[in-house]
């Protein structure tokens, strides 16, 4: 279903799919995650690049507990709500590159998950006194497991590696 301008799926187009395990969605015009998933928890790989998905809402994601693989890079993504990925205990990737977060949300990384790979880079993060819990998580994670988050705001530390950032600066 990748590539086919699709801008909203309604109903349950998946619900005969009851061993469906892979999706892509990718480059369509969807502006919202679909609530399509119900009947299918089965799922594990889903792919949803370069859409016009703004915001990912609390429960969307709450059917697919089995899911691996979660890539939303190229999106228009600017807020998460708390939570949207707490059921997704066997997630090993997430890929939120290239949208437009500025503040991680509570829940944007699950600490249970200390295997999952990370990619939030290229969004113009705010490193600020919000961005203190994801940044002590990230100081956890093995090497590799997160992709360089690079500051966009405050002046003072545009370019600067979130990584490396100590307390005062």
């Amino acid at each position: 279903m990748k590539g086919n301008k699709l801008f909203n799926l309604l109903g349950s187009p998946f619900s005969e799919l009851q061993q469906l395990n892979h999706l892509d969605l990718a480059e369509n015009e969807l502006k919202i995650i679909p609530d399509v998933f119900r009947q299918n928890p089965g799922l594990m790989f889903l792919f949803l690049d370069r859409n016009r998905i703004e915001v990912i809402d609390e429960n969307i994601l709450d059917p697919l507990w089995r899911l691996a693989t979660l890539t939303l890079s190229n999106n228009q993504i600017n807020k998460i709500h708390d939570g949207a990925f707490k059921n997704l205990a066997k997630l090993y990737y997430l890929n939120l590159s290239r949208n437009s977060l500025k503040i991680p949300t509570t829940g944007l990384v699950n600490p249970k998950n200390i295997g999952t790979s990370y990619d939030f880079s290229e969004n113009p993060w705010t490193c600020d006194c919000h961005i203190k819990e994801f940044h002590d998580y990230l100081q956890r994670l093995p090497n590799r497991r997160a992709v360089d988050i690079v500051c966009a705001h405050p002046d003072h530390l545009r370019g600067r590696n979130l990584r490396n950032l100590t307390a005062s600066g």
